[in-house]
């Protein structure tokens, strides 16, 4: 009979791909975890304040607004602070 047929024991490739395995396993459970909340946490940041300001500058960039114009309007922003999202301040 081989020896290889004898007993049942793991040799150290099985054991080393065992806890690779495992590794990976649970590296991609706690980054599934970390993409979800940095993900939701990021879009929460993102929707208010600076939304104005990017407006703006997008509007001055495509030249809807002049210079004069836009400092006005970037002034009362920073005075009065953004408005509501989907109100009109009062």
């Amino acid at each position: 009979m081989p020896m290889f047929e004898y007993g049942s024991h793991w040799s150290g490739w099985d054991i080393a791909l065992m806890w690779f395995a495992m590794l990976a396993f649970w590296g991609l459970i706690i980054w599934a975890i970390y993409f979800v909340v940095s993900g939701l946490s990021s879009r929460r940041v993102d929707n208010g304040v600076d939304e104005p300001r990017r407006i703006l500058d997008q509007r001055l960039a495509s030249g809807v607004l002049g210079e004069d114009e836009y400092r006005r309007l970037r002034g009362l922003l920073e005075v009065n602070g953004p408005m509501p999202v989907g109100g009109s301040g009062r």
